[in-house]
């Protein structure tokens, strides 16, 4: 089965796919409500989808008044009517990604956070992020909420949301997490390993030192991606001797 869509992903194809057949024709006036209200889904995802498709130039931004299919004519137009449109029907909505919106934007949030946050402190705006997902100001806040909880960021004298920096502290801290866990995790993924690593590592020997890069991300692809899992079927967490 293939994976679940975003709803701003099938939005946007089937506002090209009526375009592509002349459904849409040059010079249809579409706004956020109107599609939303014809597809019944919340404006979010809908004006993400619009967005794209402007700045793919298939619509034209007309600041307050919408968009308009293709360039802006010289006569405005009103609101197109679709539910009177011979328009095709979208794809399955049901089969849409449906998970809340702070899934959906916390991983890329968190890799951000953590680019960011060697170089310094830096304040994390609540608003801008608001306006570069498209979200509501209650899903940025869950969002900030579990960075939080992970101590990813704090909030300053202030009470604004700040990242980093990235203390000696810290990193000792991380640093010696990972010297208690990792020697039990590849002990305990040992028998796993045993199968892959002699292949592994007679691919390293053989590679030449000038090999194109493209072959050494190879390398790196099967070392990282591949071995790595192997040792994520084995037991955890790993167990202490007594």
């Amino acid at each position: 089965m293939p994976p679940a869509r975003p709803y701003y992903a099938i939005v946007e194809d089937w506002v090209d796919r009526n375009i592509a057949s002349r459904s849409l024709p040059p010079g249809t006036r579409l706004t956020v409500a109107s599609v939303s209200e014809r597809l019944g889904l919340s404006r979010s995802p809908v004006k993400r989808a619009l967005d794209g498709l402007a700045q793919r130039r298939r619509l034209t931004a007309d600041g307050r008044q919408g968009y308009v299919v293709g360039a802006p004519q010289a006569e405005t137009a009103p609101v197109a009517n679709l539910f009177a449109l011979p328009l095709s029907d979208p794809d399955d909505l049901s089969a849409a990604e449906t998970r809340p919106g702070w899934e959906r934007i916390l991983d890329e949030v968190t890799e951000a956070v953590a680019t960011a946050t060697p170089f310094g402190i830096w304040q994390v705006s609540e608003a801008e992020l608001c306006s570069h997902y498209d979200v509501s100001r209650t899903v940025v806040r869950e969002v900030l909420a579990r960075l939080q909880e992970r101590g990813a960021i704090g909030k300053d004298r202030a009470g604004h949301w700040i990242a980093g920096p990235l203390s000696a502290r810290m990193l000792d801290e991380e640093h010696g997490l990972r010297m208690l866990l990792e020697p039990a995790a590849l002990a305990e993924a040992a028998p796993a390993l045993r199968a892959a690593v002699p292949d592994l590592r007679a691919r390293l020997d053989a590679a030449d030192p000038h090999c194109p890069p493209e072959v050494m991300a190879g390398l790196e692809t099967d070392l990282h991606d591949a071995a790595l899992p192997i040792s994520a079927t084995a037991a955890w967490p790993p167990r202490c001797a007594s």
